[in-house]
């Protein structure tokens, strides 16, 4: 069945018939999915070595900050770039950034340089997380996406997971250099896949000079700043054993990117003409916990993504290798579960009961995390690990339809741009909050370290340079105990603390209204048509 075509645009019935040209494009897009997600979580379990090799001690953390955020704050700009210079542009572009961060990070010799290639890797890694969801958005009534979206996500689950297992390997075998240059051929091909099929359509309005002054940049720099300097403070507290939270070097940044914030919403409400994050977007219930609910999806999962590994490590005395394939279990049920999720949405029309047995499967068995520790049997993290693989699989495809639910279709890009960076901000609090937690811990444990040269060795944001087998190894005796006993302890406080997110999770997901969802598209972005629409589309891309 061919789509309606009228003044460019596409009205799609639900039971349309899809042929080769319609599958083709969702090769690329989910290899760029795939790399995306893959460099936002592979360094974790490299990252003891990498900070040990380049000397990075206290600036550890800023090799994952300077990625997610960037990564996150870029994210509602791609929803106005998408609108303005068409889809396959803005992919392409994206993927061009993002391999131009990979060659830098494989070939930094400074912790700075390193730092450098993951911000502008984040910058293309941010369009490449929702670029492809605006895509699907674009070809599916909503009632089918779902589905669609699920074949997307599964991409980014398998990235983020992969990632994890894939760290390991490469440091182990080929070094942490190719953690980023593997991306290069892989990037190469998904771009020449994304050249070749991904034909849609997009409407020029005016010169590129004018499209760019379009661009909010005063919001997207205003929403950078604000969020590094919750970052700063967040890591600061990391990284110096001596700074207090009570310290004004903590508080004054901490606050003033939280005050960014509101004054950033109440700036774009009354000032911008074209804002980035339209306040109407969060005007209704139904999407604002829709966007809540994304938002602890992706701090549970980050959470758990970078803090598994440091427990296999320094706790149970894993490599490098071994701490990847041990999440080898949440990998295997999540990805499933994403597709089966987003298949029984769009089977029933109704994305409530996935986000409240979702929830309610995750909040257990996030406090079941806390109980794991140096003497817990492989039976154990492994069940904890798929159980919690089926509650974040359950939400995963949930929480877009019920956030576009409500909203028109000419708000599609805008809305998942918003969706995306508010999971982003999930991304970055899931590793920015519990690191401090994590660190703050453990400082208050090294009393209990009676060796005076490994207390200090671990002290100045040491805990996750030396969360590693090789570190654990060169100790002996009480002193390996009283180090994998902080560590333990610290992990164990660090679970507790997301279980509190996950309950929040739960009762939006409880209490969210369901809306039905829209069975037919209307859209200026979809497949382009030569044979039907060349002579009103003309200026299509």
């Amino acid at each position: 069945m061919v789509p309606d075509v009228e003044n460019g645009r596409q009205t799609v019935p639900t039971k349309t018939k899809r042929g080769l040209r319609f599958w083709a494009v969702f090769p690329g897009l989910c290899i760029s999915t795939i790399l995306c997600a893959l460099e936002a979580t592979v360094v974790a379990v490299a990252l003891p070595t990498i900070a040990g090799e380049l000397k990075a001690s206290s600036q550890t953390v800023w090799v994952i900050n300077a990625y997610t955020l960037t990564y996150t704050a870029v994210q509602p700009l791609y929803g106005q770039i998408a609108d303005l210079f068409g889809r396959k542009a803005s992919v392409i572009s994206t993927l061009l950034l993002f391999l131009l961060g990979c060659g830098i990070c494989g070939g930094a010799n400074t912790i700075q340089m390193l730092i450098a290639g993951r911000e502008i890797q984040g910058l293309g890694g941010g369009g490449l997380s929702v670029l492809p969801a605006m895509v699907v958005c674009d070809l599916v009534p909503l009632r089918e996406r779902p589905l669609f979206s699920g074949i997307i996500y599964t991409g980014f689950a398998i990235g983020t997971c992969l990632g994890l297992v894939v760290g390991g390997l490469m440091v182990e075998n080929v070094g942490w250099r190719w953690i980023f240059w593997f991306n290069l051929p892989v990037g190469g091909l998904a771009m020449a896949l994304v050249a070749m099929f991904l034909k849609v359509n997009h409407l020029h309005t005016g010169s590129v000079w004018r499209q760019l002054a379009r661009i909010d940049s005063i919001g997207i720099l205003w929403l950078i700043s604000s969020m590094t300097s919750i970052l700063w403070a967040l890591s600061t507290v990391n990284s110096t054993a001596n700074t207090p939270w009570t310290s004004w070097r903590i508080l004054l940044p901490l606050c003033l990117g939280i005050a960014g914030l509101p004054l950033f919403l109440y700036y774009e409400a009354s000032f911008c003409r074209e804002p980035l994050l339209p306040i109407r977007l969060f005007k209704n219930l139904t999407s604002t916990l829709g966007y809540m609910m994304s938002f602890v999806h992706g701090s549970l999962l980050f959470c758990a993504i970078y803090f598994l590994p440091i427990y296999f490590q320094s706790v149970l005395g894993a490599s490098p290798k071994q701490s990847g394939v041990n999440t080898l279990p949440f990998l295997m049920v999540f990805v499933p579960m994403g597709i089966i999720s987003g298949a029984v949405i769009t089977r029933i029309g109704r994305y409530k009961p996935s986000q409240v047995i979702g929830f309610a499967i995750t909040t257990i068995r996030v406090g079941c995390l806390s109980i794991l520790g140096r003497n817990s049997q492989t039976a154990v993290w492994t069940v904890i690990q798929i159980a919690f693989a089926v509650g974040m699989g359950l939400v995963l495809s949930s929480t877009l339809p019920a956030v576009q639910a409500p909203l028109p279709e000419s708000d599609v890009a805008l809305a998942t741009g918003a969706w995306g960076f508010i999971q982003g901000l999930g991304f970055v609090l899931g590793i920015g909050l519990p690191s401090s937690i994590f660190e703050s811990k453990f400082k208050n444990m090294l009393s209990t370290i009676q060796d005076t040269s490994v207390r200090e060795a671990l002290m100045s944001g040491g805990a996750y340079e030396h969360a590693s087998d090789a570190f654990l190894n060169s100790l002996h005796g009480s002193t390996r105990h009283q180090v994998i006993n902080a560590f333990d302890k610290s992990l164990k406080f660090t679970w507790q603390t997301g279980l509190a997110f996950s309950l929040v999770g739960f009762i939006a997901g409880a209490v969210i209204k369901q809306v039905k969802l829209r069975e037919t598209l209307d859209t200026d972005y979809g497949l382009r048509n030569d044979e039907k629409a060349s002579s009103v589309n003309s200026q299509a891309q």
